[in-house]
């Protein structure tokens, strides 16, 4: 799927953050490139509908996503936010929040292998089923951003957003969600 940004404009207050932002990111992966502070969260945001247009227009495919239900977008994109969010509950309740469909554990061990998280998963007495605790508190931040990119995975998104999906994990961790984003997001479109 192609993302098509035109004329995007965003402002807090006083404060103008994207002014007349305009590019294509079709199937592959894009890379947006700014100083800290400038907008790179901002610009996903607007992209995963988080917030409403002011100025400018983004469309997916050739189609406005203001004119695309809302359900029907968020099926198409997935987004992992530089928070990781995990909520209170087990492994398997946190990779399975918001699909619409429910993998049997081989799939679920296929992504976790591939981001480098299984072998914790086998390590814990219950499995998939151990509690993570509230908002994760049990897990690093790394563990917490792999969980957070498998869900995004399992998804099967045509697009998926990453927001420093991977800042709390070391150099190896970092290659290793990188390749499975590759092979398994191939054909699709990533933005991060």
């Amino acid at each position: 799927m192609e993302i098509a940004v035109k004329h995007l404009c965003k402002s807090f207050g006083d404060r103008t953050v994207l002014r007349d932002l305009t590019f294509t990111a079709g199937p592959g992966i894009t890379a947006v490139m700014a100083p800290s502070g400038s907008g790179k969260t901002t610009l996903l945001n607007l992209i995963d509908r988080l917030y409403p247009l002011a100025k400018g227009t983004i469309a997916v495919d050739g189609q406005d996503i203001a004119g695309i239900s809302l359900h029907s977008f968020r099926q198409a994109v997935g987004y992992v936010t530089q928070e990781s969010v995990m909520y209170s509950g087990t492994i398997r309740q946190n990779l399975l929040y918001g699909l619409d469909r429910t993998p049997d554990d081989r799939e679920l061990d296929r992504v976790c292998e591939a981001v480098g998280i299984l072998d914790f998963v086998q390590e814990q007495p219950e499995g998939y089923d151990t509690p993570v605790g509230e908002a994760g508190a049990s897990l690093s931040g790394g563990q917490r951003q792999r969980f957070s990119v498998a869900r995004a995975l399992l998804q099967k998104s045509d697009i998926l957003l990453l927001d420093e999906a991977t800042a709390a994990m070391d150099i190896s961790g970092k290659d290793c969600v990188w390749k499975s984003i590759r092979t398994l997001m191939a054909g699709k479109t990533v933005v991060y």
